[in-house]
Order: structure tokens, then sequence, then C-alpha cells
């Protein structure tokens, strides 16, 4: 977040500016009413919502440490795998297991979505990692799946990953993008 007394960029959780004390300005809810959250014809091209996931990712740090525990827990279960006989390898092959799919788990959560921005004509899916631009064409749409309890998921696809918009985290993009997309509530 950017300080509008001076300039400065501080965390969004921070309640005031750091180097200037200014408090944080105030962000009103944002209404889906028509195509686009953007309230006004006349805004700015570069101005946008940000819709953040409720949900708290890991910092590199966070996964850098589910790595390095996964390997311990690998490496242990394969020594007990191999050393124990009898009831204890069964343990070993739980640990090893347990190990690989604490890797896969944290390797797909890296291409979670955390951010979304939206714009009047595009939107960008933050990852922790890096961002991908979307526009609002229907070649954009890679598909729409529902989840177990009825909600819209968009998935889009971009440098041969993809990317959900699940209905139950970002309730507000995916209203808006029902009505961009010509999607009745079935």
């Amino acid at each position: 977040m950017i300080c509008p007394k001076c300039g400065e960029k501080f965390d969004y959780y921070e309640p005031s500016c750091p180097w200037c004390g200014a408090p944080k300005p105030v962000e009103e809810p944002k209404s889906v009413g028509d195509v686009s959250p953007m309230e006004g014809s006349q805004e700015k091209e570069d101005e946008c919502v940000t819709f953040e996931s409720p949900r708290k990712f890991g910092s590199a740090a966070f996964t850098s440490l589910c790595y390095v525990g996964a390997l311990f827990w690998a490496i242990l279960g394969v020594i007990i795998f191999f050393a124990a006989e009898g009831k204890f390898s069964l343990v070993g092959l739980v640990f090893f297991i347990g190990a690989i799919s604490i890797i896969v788990d944290v390797s797909y959560s890296g291409n979670s979505v955390c951010k979304i921005k939206w714009y009047k004509d595009k939107f960008v899916i933050c990852t922790r990692s890096d961002e991908f631009t979307f526009t609002f064409e229907r070649d954009e749409l890679y598909k729409i799946e529902n989840d177990a309890l009825g909600g819209k998921i968009f998935v889009f696809r971009k440098n041969k990953q993809c990317f959900y918009v699940n209905e139950r985290v970002f309730p507000e993009v995916v209203a808006a993008m029902k009505k961009v997309y010509g999607i009745s509530d079935e």
C-alpha cells in the first residue's frame, strides 16, 4: 500500500504509515452493479479494484521449511522402512507417503490465486510469485466447473498453467465474471 501523505510504500495490514504516521486510508466495499465493479464511467485506465483471498499463503521461508521438513520425513520413512521388520515397515511407508504429499501440496499451492486486480477491460490474477493478465474475451476463459456444493469455479489457462477462481473465495469477482461471460445461476 502507498501512503497518501508521504508516498512511501508500506504493508497493507499496518494500521498507519510507519514513515510519517498517517492513518491507513479506508477502502469502501465495491458493489458489483454492472459488468465491471468499477464505479463511474470516467475512471482512469490505471485504477482497479483489488480482491484478496481470505486464505493465507505461506512466505518463501515457510515454503522452504515445508520442503526441508518433507525431505526429513522422506529420509526417516525410508530408513524406518528398510531397517525395521514387521509392522514398523508400514510406519516408514506412511512417513514416506506423507512427505510426498507435503511436497505435492506445497508445489500446487504456488499457483494458488492470492489476489485479483479488476480493471475496466481486463483482470490480473496474482499468485505468490507472478501476475497473469487476462482480457474479457471468451477465448481467455478455459472452462467453468462446479464445486461439490454447487458453486462456480472459473478456470483460466495461460502458459500451460491453470488458475482457479472459486466462488467461495472470490464471490464478488465470480458474480462479475458471470455477467461478463453471460453465465446464469443454474
